[in-house]
């Protein structure tokens, strides 16, 4: 639940039409052509304008997002830290990620490059949100991937570190239980789905197990 909600909210009616009109037609035109989103908020910290990407990336119609505000797509963004950023003017360029919420409670991650600007007597800031999922899931595949050859790169470490089979078997199975962060690590014999039976030669566990 934000601050304000947003049937509360007004619809810019302070704005002269005469701002308001033509120059948002033009930009409706340019900015729904666009494949990212676009929002302009104002010193309150309620939508201005949402071109169409905004609206369909979050299940809106256009027409509910400009009665709505940062808080209600943003859970990591409150409007005191809106306002807060709008006195410390921290809009010059300001880039950010973080996770934007669609009208299904569901969020997902987004990097947003927010500028302030002046729109004739009123003071604006754009920001354009880009859908950064694929790559957030790239990235995290990737750390994953790089911890898995570092752990096999330890394990082999401490397989050529002693030439005692059984420290060695012991060393495996407590490095075992860090990486995994598991409490009970083992050894099975023979390692084959289709043995009719197979036994533990070593068997390593927490302290407290």
């Amino acid at each position: 639940m934000t601050e304000h909600s947003p049937q509360e909210k007004g619809s810019h009616a302070d704005v002269p039409a005469s701002i308001r009109e033509p120059q948002l037609r033009l930009l409706g035109e340019a900015f729904d052509a666009l494949r990212d989103a676009v929002y302009f908020v104002d010193e309150q910290g309620d939508f201005f304008y949402v071109n169409a990407e905004a609206c369909r990336v979050l299940g809106y119609s256009r027409e509910g997002m400009l009665r709505m505000g940062i808080p209600d797509i943003d859970p990591e963004f409150s409007m005191e830290e809106w306002r807060k950023r709008w006195r410390d003017h921290e809009f010059q360029g300001h880039l950010v990620e973080t996770r934007h919420r669609r009208s299904d409670g569901s969020t997902f991650p987004v990097e947003v490059h927010a500028t302030a600007f002046r729109f004739g007597e009123i003071s604006l800031a754009i920001g354009v949100a880009r859908d950064i999922s694929e790559r957030t899931r790239v990235q995290q595949e990737h750390r994953t991937h790089l911890r898995f050859f570092e752990n096999m790169d330890r394990v082999n470490a401490v397989i050529q570190g002693t030439g005692n089979l059984e420290q060695m078997m012991r060393e495996v199975l407590d490095m075992t239980l860090e990486v995994f962060d598991c409490d009970r690590a083992f050894l099975v014999h023979p390692c084959d789905p289709a043995a009719t039976s197979w036994r533990v030669p070593m068997e390593r566990t927490r302290p407290e197990f």
